[in-house]
């Protein structure tokens, strides 16, 4: 009831995944797989492996260590600086 109060709802209803993904497909029957990783932590990547994932993870740290080191030597270098 607190839920349903604090939301200002007549009603609250709670539905498992399960009922959810019929709902869909009954909506869209087109629909063959559901993503539901906000949901579930299943993310409908195909053929993205975990390792791949690390690799941009680290792709990404080099990138900014990089952008780090040239924001530093442009202020060391700044002619207006000091």
């Amino acid at each position: 009831d607190e839920i349903k109060n604090e939301l200002g709802a007549d009603a609250l209803f709670y539905q498992d995944l399960d009922d959810l993904k019929k709902a869909v497909k009954a909506g869209n029957p087109s629909i063959k797989r559901h993503c539901m990783a906000c949901l579930d932590g299943d993310y409908p990547t195909g053929d993205i492996t975990e390792e791949t994932i690390l690799d941009w993870e680290q792709q990404r740290e080099k990138s900014k260590e990089q952008l780090e080191k040239i924001k530093h030597d442009e202020v060391v270098s700044d002619p207006l600086c000091c």
